[in-house]
């Protein structure tokens, strides 16, 4: 501990288990919360790429040194647990009027905002759930994700994919996952599913390994969600249902991945 400088000593200091083996899970989390606080402006979640938070061996394979950092000391704090308190299941849409405020809130959290800021025809989709906002934005030649889980705090934005010169979409009645992870720790821990639809899929839910199922959204070719919890970084039980005019199949999360994922 010598050769650590005054700040990093101190954080040490507030390790509950300074011997305790971190799990893969926990590795994925911790990296995750790395990214965040060494990427981002302050209060701003982490810029991800495209299957970042994956298991597995993509999942793990670029880390080397993490960092684990209690929910007291996450930016923004026990103020997300309003966002969580609030989450619900089914989520509702953001109606067309407000959704070029929330690309222009989006916006400002990006490293390079295009000049006048995006509009809201640059909105993919939008969902509330309670107090949190998730959308599919936009960016000039990219698609990125953003996340407000709490109104008062600034938006987090990740890249997703290439946009609109990305991959032929799914078979009609299929879809895929392009992008699943958790963030954050303890109570303070939510997954993100993200994927595409076929043009003929009405509808796509996440079922959780205790049973529950949240309702996905959809928007011009892709689907997402969020809920409470760490289940997007392992995706061991996590399943998709994917409705559809002739009839729903629930698949294993993980067969969606697209291939050499």
């Amino acid at each position: 501990m010598t050769s650590l400088d005054p700040d990093l000593r101190a954080l040490a200091a507030l390790d509950p288990s300074p011997a305790r083996e971190l799990t893969t899970a926990e590795h994925v989390r911790a990296a995750a919360q790395l990214d965040r606080i060494l990427a981002a402006p302050a209060q701003t979640p982490v810029v991800r790429h495209r299957r970042r938070l994956l298991v597995g061996a993509v999942a793990v394979a670029g880390v080397t040194a993490v960092a684990v950092v209690g929910p007291s000391l996450l930016p923004g704090g026990a103020s997300r647990s309003t966002a969580y308190a609030s989450w619900t299941a089914h989520p509702s849409v953001v109606p067309e009027a407000d959704r070029a405020a929330l690309a222009q809130r989006c916006a400002r959290s990006w490293d390079a905002a295009p000049a006048g800021g995006p509009s809201a025809s640059d909105v993919v989709l939008a969902e509330r759930r309670g107090v949190a906002t998730l959308s599919l934005v936009v960016k000039g030649a990219t698609l990125v994700e953003c996340v407000d889980l709490d109104p008062a705090e600034p938006t987090g934005w990740f890249q997703l994919a290439d946009w609109p010169d990305r991959a032929p979409s799914p078979a009609s009645g299929s879809a895929t996952l392009e992008t699943s992870g958790a963030a954050g720790d303890g109570r303070l821990q939510h997954s993100e599913a993200i994927g595409r639809l076929g043009s003929a899929v009405t509808g796509v839910d996440v079922l959780l390994p205790d049973g529950s199922t949240v309702q996905a959204s959809t928007g011009r070719g892709w689907w997402a969600a969020w809920w409470p919890g760490g289940e997007g970084a392992q995706l061991d039980g996590l399943r998709v249902r994917v409705h559809a005019a002739s009839g729903s199949t629930t698949t294993p999360a993980s067969s969606l991945l697209p291939a050499g994922s």
